[in-house]
């Protein structure tokens, strides 16, 4: 059943989500599933190619983040440096060009940093990707990736760690499929309509809307003016998506930063931020690829304090932290997206830092979504209101908005309402508002909508 399913991996589409739920629920019960999955996978990933092998890639990216949670099993034997290659390997298919690519390595990123080893703390991705114990035994004009990385290697250093043939069979019968070439159709050759009634392969109309994938392809092209197989001279060209990187690059922060600064800094600058000249735009980078590597960025906030991360954009330096301007974005889930990472970094003991007039300006906001992002990142937190001087406005927000229209900011209301401590207020405040907020959590509990009183029934307790 296993070796069926990650036989289908190679294609597309259903079959390819079906593989990697029967993947994930057989290693659930066999350790030694569970080993042979997550080290093809390994390879797939580390030898990733978006061109030739997208399928493979996209399967072997979500199956990673299927059993990742069982990485942690008493069965499972796979090794810290195999853990160390997935990582780097995620980190470098951050840079591929299509979104299909993208999605499932923020998300595995995103699962990987939620419930972190206690090693990544040590762990420093730059130095393991030119580990000289990891070299390479494929020249690197050999190996599948399509594209260099951005950053100009010396040439002295050892090639990546990705690209290591270590612990894979000499064997090339099983590594000769990287290199098979995309198929394009001939623009220079109009389909022909005359003839036989029944038409011939080479005569057959492609549908742009189902080979989407081709067109795309022999688009960027066009646009970057190379060939979609380019040689091995580097690029010229200063466009940051131009595909899954070789290597880890250099330039995106401190050489020595550990496991979550690196993949926070590489995030924001891959999604984010862009130096000189502020935010990424809307043109360059999708709002929900935004809003995908800023909830990574979350949670890596949790385990690593971000407040002081910088990114590094030729001899301009950038704080993590500007972010924040996101909250004037038009999009309301990626403002709401900002307020959740702002509010994270306000959680770190060591460091309270000035939010408050970002969350005064979201709560002000008529847009309900804007809203609820303040009160659902203060439940069971309203230490950091009080530190921050907003209590009094989270507490007035969230009494006025139990006759909104929207079901989910009332949902949250009331759960918000409900994890109020209030031995922990101030007397001046708890005198004024804890009246006012239990009239306005009874109204939510005989609220007509059954999944508002199901909230505030599930805090009552409380």
């Amino acid at each position: 059943l296993y070796c069926a399913a990650a036989d289908n991996l190679e294609l597309n589409g259903t079959p390819n989500r079906a593989a990697i739920t029967v993947i994930a629920q057989v290693a659930t019960y066999y350790p030694s599933v569970l080993n042979k999955a997550f080290l093809r996978c390994m390879v797939n990933v580390r030898d990733s190619d978006d061109i030739t092998n997208r399928p493979r890639l996209i399967g072997s990216l979500s199956t990673l983040k299927a059993i990742w949670p069982f990485l942690s099993d008493p069965g499972c034997s796979v090794t810290q440096e195999n853990i160390k290659i997935v990582i780097c390997s995620v980190l470098c298919c951050l840079h591929s060009t299509f979104s299909e690519v993208v999605v499932p390595s923020i998300e595995l990123l995103d699962r990987i940093m939620l419930d972190p080893f206690p090693w990544f703390h040590d762990f420093i991705p730059l130095k393991f990707d030119i580990a000289l114990s990891f070299r390479s035994k494929l020249p690197s004009a050999d190996r599948p990736s399509r594209t260099a990385s951005p950053v100009q290697m010396n040439e002295s250093l050892p090639p990546s760690s990705l690209g290591s043939m270590i612990d894979v069979t000499e064997s090339t019968d099983g590594i000769c499929d990287f290199n098979v070439p995309l198929l394009l159709p001939d623009r220079s050759v109009c389909p022909s309509t005359s003839g036989s009634s029944s038409p011939t392969v080479e005569d057959e109309i492609i549908d742009p809307l189902i080979h989407a994938d081709l067109y795309e392809e022999v688009t960027r092209a066009d646009k970057l003016g190379f060939d979609s197989f380019p040689s091995s001279q580097p690029s010229s060209s200063t466009d940051e998506s131009l595909g899954i990187l070789k290597h880890l690059p250099l330039d995106v922060c401190d050489l020595s930063a550990n496991c979550f600064v690196y993949s926070a800094a590489m995030l924001g600058k891959r999604f984010l931020l862009a130096g000189l000249k502020g935010l990424k735009n809307d043109r360059d980078v999708r709002i929900s690829h935004k809003i995908l590597a800023l909830n990574c960025i979350s949670t890596i906030a949790k385990h690593e304090n971000l407040s002081r991360a910088t990114l590094l954009f030729g001899d301009f330096e950038q704080n993590l932290t500007e972010v924040s301007r996101f909250i004037l974005h038009d999009d309301d889930h990626l403002c709401a997206a900002t307020v959740a990472f702002l509010f994270t970094l306000d959680k770190c003991e060591t460091c309270i830092c000035d939010n408050s007039h970002n969350y005064r300006r979201v709560m002000r906001a008529f847009q309900p979504i804007r809203k609820r992002s303040v009160l659902q990142a203060a439940i069971g937190h309203q230490h950091i209101l009080d530190a921050l001087g907003i209590l009094p406005e989270a507490l007035h927000l969230a009494t006025t908005e139990v006759s909104s229209t929207f079901f989910l900011l009332k949902v949250t209301c009331a759960e918000f309402l409900s994890s109020l401590k209030w031995n922990m207020i101030k007397s001046s405040i708890r005198k004024e508002w804890q009246s006012k907020c239990l009239i306005a959590y009874f109204n939510l509990l005989f609220s007509e909508d059954y999944k508002v009183t199901q909230a505030a029934l599930g805090g009552l307790e409380q």
